[in-house]
């Protein structure tokens, strides 16, 4: 789950542990499958506390009702009350500076190269830790089937291709090579 919060680079290294929409949902959620990180908001899409939740494919507003989202993570009902779906593919971008310099260096750039890789259908988001940093640039991608992939050691110059292979359409789609 994903929740939009402040910019990446205001992030402090241990968001779960200060205070704000990330903590509250943190000691809410106490389901150890459920990993709840930040997403810098998408300027006139999100608006601080929104949160994203996967696998589920959800966008809920900020002022949900905390229990209905703790219902849902935890398997108890099958959507939140006002939720809406998120289409396209959803791609998110570790971009966490405080937390390590590597993602600091890499999840920026990387942002910019898969949203233009990606085009229009597609929203590239920075996100919090996702963990992994030895391997920046890492991205998670979200794909419109519900599968997702955990992406790393991408580069700007190697986001087009892995963007292709993705979300492949008939003029990108090739064998990966893996």
């Amino acid at each position: 789950m994903f929740v939009v919060h402040a910019k990446a680079t205001e992030w402090p290294k241990k968001l779960e542990d200060v205070p704000g929409p990330v903590h509250s949902l943190k000691l809410a959620i106490t389901h150890d499958k459920v990993r709840i990180t930040a997403v810098e908001g998408l300027p006139g899409v999100d608006e601080e506390g929104d949160l994203l939740i996967f696998p589920s494919r959800l966008g809920v507003k900020h002022g949900y009702n905390q229990a209905d989202v703790v219902a849902h993570v935890s398997g108890e009902t099958k959507s939140v009350p006002g939720a809406k779906p998120l289409n396209g593919p959803q791609v998110m971008v570790c971009a966490h500076a405080t937390r390590d310099k590597r993602c600091a260096d890499c999840g920026p750039e990387l942002t910019v190269a898969l949203a233009k890789a990606l085009g229009a259908g597609a929203t590239v988001r920075k996100c919090s830790h996702i963990g992994g940093h030895v391997y920046a640039g890492n991205a998670i991608v979200f794909r419109p089937s519900g599968a997702a992939d955990w992406l790393s050691y991408l580069t700007p110059c190697t986001a087009c291709g892995e963007a292709a292979w993705a979300f492949p359409t008939p003029s990108t789609l090739r064998w990966p090579a893996r």
